[in-house]
């Protein structure tokens, strides 16, 4: 589907954001259409109201960490007003056993819940536990940072439906909500990879029903023709880090998708992050228009 010729309805088939596993590609191109409108509001200086009168609870474990700093941003941005719950991992632990006491908590005039912690169920727990909207905050691989992903993408690309994406790394631990985004958007993904880290087959049939799929152990074949290059850095071998020399020898000029921070001996090094071409200060930048777009479209 082409976001650009998209028209939006101003809703989400779904009330929470925990994965965008459940999520259509209507609601997610949805969102990055309101992320636009966003945009370009706040560029001219306006200040919309889509949350006036609204408080967004934040529950974390971190302190002043950049998702946290783009929540507050997000939030306050539109007119709304955040609730930071500051909390250690035993007493969120606590708060899911406890239903009764999270629903006494969020009867404050608490709109939405939006859950930043270290342990990516605890957001699916509170999904069942509140009739709330429960959003995912779930740092560098939650479903925010992957829409901001996309976003980045189509404002330097033009476009998001069959893209040429290029998958480096062990795609037994590739970011499921980058996957996902990349598949149900309709990219054509390549995984780039050893020979023993092949991908399992339910995850290949998964991304066959949205675009062209191809598995290569050469990474120089892999990225050739990519129009984006997505690496997962977990216990992957030197031999397929990211170089200015193998770069240089691509006759395409590929966006190169990762969000921060940079992992030491990962496979994308500080030389490659200074290029043009990397896209993770701008995934970074736009964090906060996706949560204000999906907040708009989900808090009512």
């Amino acid at each position: 589907m082409d976001i650009n010729k998209f028209t939006p309805t101003g809703k989400l088939a779904k009330k929470h954001l925990v994965s965008l596993a459940g999520y259509t590609e209507e609601d997610i191109l949805e969102i990055l259409r309101r992320a636009d409108a966003v945009s370009k509001s706040l560029s001219v200086g306006e200040k919309p109201s889509f949350l006036k009168n609204k408080k967004i609870a934040l529950i974390t474990k971190g302190g002043m960490t950049r998702w946290r700093l783009a929540f507050e941003n997000a939030v306050t941005s539109v007119s709304g007003e955040p609730v930071v719950c500051q909390m250690s991992g035993s007493e969120v632990e606590s708060l899911i056993k406890d239903k009764f006491t999270l629903s006494a908590i969020l009867s404050y005039g608490i709109h939405a819940l939006v859950v930043q912690t270290s342990e990516i169920g605890d957001a699916e727990a509170m999904e069942k536990l509140v009739e709330l909207p429960v959003i995912n905050g779930f740092g560098k691989f939650g479903p925010l940072e992957a829409l901001s992903a996309l976003y980045t993408i189509w404002t330097k690309k033009g476009k998001l439906e069959n893209t040429k994406v290029a998958i480096v790394g062990n795609p037994n631990l590739t970011n499921d909500e980058f996957l996902n985004a990349f598949a149900i958007c309709g990219f054509n993904i390549t995984f780039v990879c050893p020979d023993e880290f092949y991908p399992d087959e339910n995850l290949l049939n998964f991304c066959r029903q949205f675009g062209e799929v191809k598995v290569t152990s050469d990474l120089s074949e892999g990225i050739k023709l990519a129009e984006i290059i997505y690496t997962v850095d977990e216990g992957m071998p030197a031999r397929f880090e990211i170089t200015e020399e193998k770069l240089e020898d691509l006759p395409l000029s590929p966006l190169i998708i990762h969000p921060l921070p940079l992992v030491e001996n990962g496979l994308i090094g500080e030389d490659i992050a200074e290029k043009p071409q990397f896209c993770g200060l701008d995934e970074a930048i736009n964090l906060p228009l996706v949560e204000i777009a999906a907040l708009s479209l989900i808090v009512k």
